[in-house]
């Protein structure tokens, strides 16, 4: 059950707008997209990291609370990476964006899988932690949702100001 359950929630997290375009010429919109979907697909392999750790029925509490405290400090990293981006001629609304889209990925490592994990360690639930373990997933997925939809559409609107056509990846 502990591995469904994260799993459930891990893969919401990833589920992020992972598109991306291609260019050979430094410099462009085209680029700048890219350069923060790569930070966005980072934080995704934070997030199998955990998941992989957690589906090991081998790992202990302790060694998934290490690898989300790691997760948590690297998506703070990324956001800082972020934060220092210039904005694309004058832009910001993108890059903006994104950083709260990952904002909110820290919180879901700091929160939501913390909590998840802390229940899901512990096995033999009552009733009032298989509701908090509840909660703690429907709010990760309602969040995620809207978080998603958000970078989503200023994506969309970056490629279209910018003229250049996004792919699925």
């Amino acid at each position: 059950m502990k591995t469904v359950l994260l799993y459930l929630a891990l893969l919401i997290s990833f589920s992020c707008f992972a598109k991306s375009g291609t260019t050979s010429s430094p410099a462009t919109a085209l680029e700048y997209n890219d350069k923060i979907v790569t930070v966005q697909n980072k934080v995704g392999i934070c997030i199998q990291e955990l998941l992989a750790v957690v589906d090991d029925s081998t790992s202990t509490y302790e060694q998934a609370e290490v690898v989300r405290k790691q997760g948590t400090d690297s998506v703070r990293n990324y956001i800082r990476i972020l934060q220092n981006m210039p904005a694309w001629k004058g832009d910001t609304a993108f890059r903006n964006c994104s950083i709260r889209l990952f904002t909110f990925n820290e919180e879901a490592f700091d929160r939501y899988y913390a909590t998840m994990i802390r229940l899901l360690y512990k096995g033999n639930l009552t009733g009032e932690e298989n509701e908090e373990l509840n909660a703690a997933f429907e709010n990760l997925k309602t969040k995620e949702k809207i978080f998603d939809n958000a970078f989503g559409a200023e994506q969309d609107n970056f490629a279209a100001k910018n003229n250049f056509t996004l792919t699925e990846d």
